[in-house]
């Protein structure tokens, strides 16, 4: 592997001149969340489930102040 990464990293192009390293994790969701990420893949024509949760990742570390809104309450939308 290139860049010392872990081996279970995977290197994939992200269809610009650098090639980014994504790491596969697995993670149980409700069928509700995963309906979802399917509908927000569909409707902002994403390339999969996945980058949908990159987005919400992203979102969320370029917006510190709003960690405690995302993060803090606890939530069950499917209890």
């Amino acid at each position: 592997m290139s860049h010392g990464a872990p081996e279970d990293w995977t290197h994939r192009s992200t269809g610009g001149d650098y090639m980014k390293d994504l790491a596969a994790h697995s993670i149980e969701l409700e069928r509700e969340k995963v309906k979802f990420l399917q509908e927000m893949t569909r409707k902002y024509d994403l390339a999969d489930i996945g980058k949908a949760v990159r987005c919400l990742v992203n979102y969320a570390r370029e917006n510190p102040d709003k960690l405690d809104d995302i993060f803090a309450e606890v939530r069950c939308l499917d209890c």
